[in-house]
């Protein structure tokens, strides 16, 4: 079973992210933690694998808060939901620590299949247009969810 850590300076995204899981099998939410604040006591005390942050009304906060989970837990993967696609926030994002990066308009039922495959290493996601290191081009898949 997969650990799961929810960061986001909402509720409603805690509760829509539960609920989305609710019918998927396979995730433990170890915990939901507020975005304005440091994650490495949670970060370390918890260890997930997986993390999920919503970019918050303070795109520096959640810039702040991936590379701590890059730096405190780099086991686990992050995932940044985000309303901007810019390829400039995008870039800012993956180079923070995002292991992936999806829309908000993402359906709830998608989002838990998302995690779910994330979690299991079925799924590649990079910046489009990057390159991933070793591994031949004709033989990997990107994937770019916007």
């Amino acid at each position: 079973m997969k650990r799961l850590m929810i960061v986001a300076d909402h509720p409603f995204v805690v509760q829509s992210t539960r609920l989305a899981l609710r019918q998927t099998a396979g995730f433990q939410v170890v915990g939901a933690f507020d975005g304005r604040e440091p994650l490495r006591g949670p970060l370390v005390e918890l260890t997930p694998d997986l993390v999920l942050v919503d970019d918050m009304a303070s795109p520096t906060r959640a810039l702040t808060r991936l590379a701590e989970i890059h730096e405190h837990a780099p086991a686990a993967q992050a995932l940044l939901m985000t309303s901007n696609m810019a390829a400039d926030w995008l870039g800012d994002a993956f180079t923070a620590g995002a292991a992936a990066i999806v829309s908000t308009t993402l359906h709830p039922a998608s989002l838990a299949t998302l995690l779910r495959e994330l979690g299991h290493g079925t799924v590649l996601l990079r910046e489009h247009g990057a390159e991933v290191a070793g591994v031949d081009p004709p033989r990997h898949g990107i994937l770019r969810i916007a």
